[in-house]
């Protein structure tokens, strides 16, 4: 029965991270854009789009600020995702005593940081030349602005996100461990 009990748990948790997750990184985004000068911005969990439907999609005047504002303002909500992700696995290694905390905390870890390779995985499968523009996916408009503003090759800029990923995986893997060993932090 106590396995059930955990898996339940572990399921609700997934849910519920997911769910959080999508608010965190379209906050980002918002936030990113009215620090930087686009009053307006604002965010849904969901809408209809030309295609379909989004899930978590931000809105916000690029007009109001500048283009390489724009690029940061696209990669925000990866940046808010990634440091709660960082955050909670910090919490980790600080609730030693308690498999709820600890367990429950690593799982909602996960599905904040697998908001990580989804981006980075667009940004590199897409074909910016032929795309360009406003695509909805934030890495590749990120990149495609990047490369326009700064003039950055963009086989370039794909390479420095795989190794990004890789190093961030790598101090997410680290503060899982860190948790395991049952230590805090100094």
């Amino acid at each position: 029965m106590r396995k059930r009990k955990q898996r339940v748990l572990i399921a609700v948790t997934v849910l519920l991270s997911f769910f959080a997750c999508i608010n965190i990184h379209e906050i980002g985004h918002v936030v990113a854009a009215r620090l930087l000068g686009a009053s307006d911005a604002t965010y849904a969990l969901y809408t209809r789009t030309d295609v379909g439907f989004a899930i978590g999609y931000y809105v916000y005047d690029p007009s109001q600020i500048s283009p390489l504002a724009a690029a940061v303002v696209t990669v925000a909500g990866l940046l808010f995702s990634q440091a709660t992700a960082v955050i909670l696995l910090a919490f980790r290694g600080v609730w030693v005593r308690s498999w709820f905390k600890r367990e429950v905390t690593a799982v909602a870890a996960l599905v904040f940081f697998l908001d990580a390779p989804w981006q980075v995985w667009q940004g590199v499968v897409t074909n910016i030349h032929r795309h360009g523009g406003e695509t909805g996916k934030d890495l590749v408009n990120f990149i495609y602005l990047i490369n326009r503003e700064l003039d950055i090759n963009i086989t370039l800029l794909k390479a420095g996100w795989l190794l990004l990923l890789a190093l961030h995986t790598l101090l997410l893997f680290r503060l899982y461990r860190i948790g395991d060993d049952k230590t805090t932090f100094p």
